[in-house]
């Protein structure tokens, strides 16, 4: 599936508010970590795309940034841990969304 980069903007600042939502005490702590990680390359790959000229945001989406292209593992051990919790109860819907629309781009 092919998504341009206006619409990849708008996916990740969904994401981001899903991230940010999180109370991050809840998670353990290696989790924690990872979230904030991936906070971090959800936010970077935004900036990178708020400077991209305009006239290419229709373009195909491919990540801008290092951090946010290589961070797919750490998206899908966050997401497998929040798939478990959530078995448990653990209110982390918010967060497993927020990974979820990360990895629709990776």
């Amino acid at each position: 599936m092919s998504i341009n980069y206006k619409d990849a903007f708008a996916t990740l600042q969904k994401a981001q508010e899903k991230l940010d939502s999180q109370d991050i005490s809840q998670l353990p702590q290696s989790e924690q970590l990872s979230l904030l990680v991936a906070q971090r390359d959800v936010y970077l790959e935004i900036q990178a795309l708020q400077v991209q000229n305009m006239t290419e945001r229709t373009d195909q989406f491919m990540a801008l940034t290092t951090g946010f292209s290589q961070s797919e593992a750490g998206f899908r051990k966050i997401h497998d841990w929040a798939l478990e919790a959530q078995k448990a109860g653990k209110i982390v819907d918010d967060l497993l969304k927020g990974i979820s629309l990360a990895l629709t781009l990776l």
